[in-house]
């Protein structure tokens, strides 16, 4: 058996991403470099730690990560409302 992904796969893979990046390069402004590291950290399935001052859009680039992986991937689950209590 082969470890090779398909061809097809990778690019879908790649399109999602596209449209990923594109959707938080839209809502962050000069944030490119890190938005490009994020979704490195996303795509390899590591744990990211995000440093910076107070108010530079260490929340708005989490949450944006979020909406746009649950709402253009068709393998992310929605996380948007919260479970319902009994």
């Amino acid at each position: 058996m082969s470890d090779f992904v398909p061809g097809p796969a990778v690019a879908d893979a790649r399109q999602t991403l596209d449209r990923i990046r594109a959707a938080m390069r839209a809502s962050i402004k000069g944030k490119g470099d890190l938005i490009d590291l994020t979704l490195a950290c996303l795509m390899a399935g590591g744990h990211l730690l995000i440093e910076d001052l107070p108010g530079v859009g260490k929340t708005t680039l989490a949450v944006n990560l979020a909406w746009a992986s649950a709402t253009l991937s068709s393998r992310t689950t929605s996380c948007a409302t919260a479970p319902q209590r009994a």
